[in-house]
């Protein structure tokens, strides 16, 4: 059932330089404040958030010496991985494979460089990762939900680091429950199938689990009698 929601669902994405540039516009953000530093808080709450579909599937190789290489920054969760034997592809049996922690024997990962059993090679790796524009910006999900929960998470790191903002009404434990409102709004958004989704879904599970008398009505008459 997850596996096939997965395949299914298709979200739109845009740029987070939107919210960005929201946050300065809206709270008249001075211009000292860092990019850089909303960048990673938007990075972090993407990861609190942890919705399937505002990810990506992606597959990339990854070329190993003195037994080790270095992942990809925007790739978050680790689901297979294929060592390259000549020119074929073997995969490895991975399970329960989650923010780059790989309980395989064979591999290990400190400070996002992964070490590898043999000194020189090349695998494919096979993970989730953030979307990224042409600019190097992560890309968030189309969604009100989503822009405002970023929003509010920016406002509430900028209150704990001890920004002041124009309006007198904004501190942290304000923006803090702004950000956890919509949080739990963007997950449950993101994550719930639309009319169109829920039909695929149901028929597909009709296919799966067919009526016990399905065989027994084909020869049925009109009449009820067979």
């Amino acid at each position: 059932m997850e596996n096939v929601f997965r395949i299914m669902k298709n979200i739109n994405h845009i740029s987070c330089k939107t919210v960005i540039e929201e946050v300065i516009d809206v709270l008249n953000i001075d211009s000292e404040v860092r990019w850089h530093s909303m960048i990673e808080w938007i990075s972090t709450a993407l990861r609190l958030i942890g919705a399937y579909p505002q990810y990506k599937v992606e597959e990339c190789d990854i070329e190993f010496y003195d037994y080790r290489a270095e992942l990809p920054q925007n790739i978050v969760h680790i689901e297979d991985i294929y060592m390259y034997k000549n020119t074929d592809l073997h995969p490895y049996s991975m399970s329960n494979i989650f923010d780059k922690k790989i309980l395989h024997p064979d591999f290990k990962i400190v400070n996002n460089i992964l070490y590898s059993p043999t000194e020189r090679g090349k695998i494919r790796i096979k993970g989730l990762s953030i979307l990224l524009d042409n600019e190097g910006f992560p890309m968030i999900p189309d969604n009100p939900s989503y822009t405002q929960s970023l929003f509010w998470y920016i406002v509430s790191r900028l209150s704990l680091g001890g920004y002041t903002f124009k309006s007198k009404e904004i501190n942290f434990i304000m923006a803090n429950q702004m950000w956890l409102k919509y949080c739990g709004q963007a997950r449950a958004s993101i994550n719930m199938p639309d009319g169109e989704e829920i039909e695929k879904l149901v028929s597909i599970l009709r296919r799966v689990n067919p009526r016990k008398d399905t065989y027994e009505s084909l020869f049925k008459n009109r009449n009820g009698s067979y």
